[in-house]
Order: C-alpha cells, then sequence, then structure tokens
C-alpha cells in the first residue's frame, strides 16, 4: 500500500497508511510509529520502517541508513521495506552510486529491480544506474 502510494504521488505516512487498515496491531503501531520499537514484531517493523522511509526521503540514503542501523533490532528487514518505500517515492537516481558499487551481483539486483518496476506499482520507471 505504501509503495504504491509512493510511487504514485501519494500519501504514505503512517498515519494515512492506517487509516486503511481494519483495527489491528498494525494500524495501532502506525498510529505510533515514532515510539515503536525493532524487534522483528511484524508490527513494529511495518511503523518502523515508514519512519526510515520518510526520513530518507528527507535526509538521503546513507544518513539513514546509518541511523537506522544504530536502532538495532530488525534493521535488515527495516531497511529492505524503507528502502523500497524510499526508492518508490524518489527513484533510481536518489541511490548514491558509490553505495550501488558495493553491492554484490549488482547486475540481478538491477534486472530484478526493473522488473518489479515494470510489471509492479511502477508505471513511469526509470532503469536502475
Amino acid at each position: 500500500m505504501a509503495i504504491r502510494a509512493a510511487a504514485t504521488g501519494g500519501e504514505w505516512s503512517p498515519t494515512s497508511i492506517s487509516e486503511s487498515l481494519p483495527d489491528s496491531l498494525v494500524k495501532d503501531h502506525l498510529l505510533r510509529a515514532d515510539s515503536v520499537g525493532s524487534s522483528g514484531f511484524a508490527p513494529e517493523t511495518v511503523a518502523r520502517a515508514l519512519v526510515v522511509a520518510a526520513r530518507i526521503v528527507s535526509d538521503g540514503f546513507e544518513p539513514s541508513l546509518y541511523a537506522m542501523n544504530e536502532i538495532g533490532g530488525d534493521t535488515d528487514t527495516i531497511g529492505s521495506i524503507a528502502g523500497q518505500i524510499a526508492g518508490a517515492a524518489l527513484g533510481a537516481d536518489a541511490l548514491p552510486l558509490h553505495l550501488l558499487d558495493r553491492v554484490s551481483h549488482r547486475e540481478d539486483v538491477r534486472r530484478i529491480a526493473d522488473e518489479f518496476a515494470r510489471y509492479g506499482v511502477i508505471t513511469n520507471a526509470r532503469p536502475w544506474p
């Protein structure tokens, strides 16, 4: 839901996403996203990922990733979800090339990302750098 909203210029804040959900733990955690933990419990992970994605959009990928790692806990899953949302919002051009150069199997990752963009939620996707 958040990826589609980010890709199409819609609203994807924790509060706006929560408005589309039935009463649930995910909704409860989204409504207090700034104060949830990062234990790996799915409602916490989704809420924390939306907060990190917003920070990526406002502050950039690299400083946000370093800050996210300092949170501890389930940072790999949080980073994955947050990166997908922020990537949909910002596009491939926002990815720092010096970080992309360090990605192992970069061409495989690029192919998968391009296919996701082409067949997924992003209809006007630009190719990955």
